[in-house]
């Protein structure tokens, strides 16, 4: 009996030592070294001490995944909008150039990952496009083609060198033929538009478009927290920017405007643009969009409803707000 008694007596006193070393550990975050004197043994004794508590139950270690409520986002948001979405988690205390970064190089993996021998890729010029364009790393491929989507040309500017520095990193990093596209933004006269739509050597640029097997966009906005390009230079006019307001304009896609319903009919400014119309922005079998920023949010929820995305990346904030927002009926 005393044998028993003596027993409990010291797997208790065992217990508790286990008790106070875990403590100390980890809720105190003392380190095992500080807890190897107070106990004046090894610290090779604590290591297996706290080894026996986690052993015993005395203590439970839980680990949380912290992609798992983006991943469910993600989920929702693709089976609602019939487009596939990689959510980016935000973390707190980046800047807004900080998450538009992280948001880009999400973005140049999957590009990486998924472009194939023989793709042309479609790019359409901007600030998101450009952050990914500097993300990419090398993917080399036989016989792909980058096509330059839209004008860069401004009334004080060609836009070459922006535009062209985009097409260029793409082009380096799958080894890809550049096909730039030297015509401005948005003509002054329709008119003009059409008549060098005939033209062979646009003509040519047009027809690859055409042929396109995915291409990669952002969504060029007002209220962006880092500046859209577009709104950034002078490609517009006051005029312009007053009619873009009356016609309820939220986003553009490569100069292409939309509204947040997602029609496009009307908005004057398209008829002036260099960008791909939307039927043929539609037929792209891929069609990235990338992301970021609570300001875009309006644009992105256009853009899903007139179906020009099929795939998104997008950060997390942004992504939960298109989540709260009301769903509604694709225009296309």
């Amino acid at each position: 009996m005393l044998h028993v008694t003596t027993g409990t007596h010291h797997q208790n006193r065992r217990a508790q030592m286990l008790l106070a070393i875990a403590k100390g550990y980890y809720e105190d975050h003392r380190t095992m070294d500080s807890l190897a004197k107070d106990w004046d043994v090894s610290r090779s004794t604590v290591s297996r001490a706290l080894s026996e508590a986690r052993e015993r139950g005395i203590v439970e270690i839980r680990l949380h995944d912290p992609t798992h409520g983006v991943r469910d986002l993600a989920a929702t948001l693709s089976a609602r909008y019939s487009a596939h979405f990689t959510v980016v988690p935000t973390i707190v205390g980046d800047s807004a150039e900080q998450e538009l970064d992280r948001v880009a190089s999400v973005a140049a993996q999957l590009i990486g990952a998924t472009l194939g021998h023989g793709d042309v890729l479609g790019v359409a010029w901007g600030t998101t496009v450009r952050a990914v364009s500097q993300r990419l790393t090398r993917h080399p491929l036989t016989g792909a083609t980058v096509v330059q989507l839209n004008g860069a040309g401004s009334p004080t500017s060609t836009g070459h060198d922006y535009a062209a520095g985009i097409l260029q990193r793409f082009g380096s990093a799958f080894d890809a033929e550049v096909q730039s596209f030297p015509v401005p933004a948005f003509f002054d006269d329709p008119a003009a538009r059409d008549l060098l739509w005939r033209e062979r050597s646009i003509r040519r640029i047009l027809d690859l478009q055409e042929r396109m097997s995915m291409m990669v966009a952002g969504i060029g906005s007002l209220t962006a927290s880092v500046t859209s390009h577009l709104y950034d230079s002078d490609f517009l006019d006051a005029s312009d920017y007053e009619l873009i307001a009356q016609e309820r304009v939220v986003g553009d896609i490569a100069t292409r405007f939309f509204r947040a319903d997602g029609t496009h009919d009307g908005i004057t400014v398209n008829a002036r643009s260099t960008g791909p119309d939307f039927a043929t922005l539609q037929s792209v079998p891929r069609r990235l969009g990338v992301v970021h920023g609570r300001g875009k949010v309006t644009g992105l929820l256009g853009a899903l409803r007139a179906g020009l995305f099929t795939e998104v990346v997008v950060d997390e904030t942004a992504a939960r707000a298109v989540a709260e927002a009301k769903p509604a009926t694709p225009t296309h």
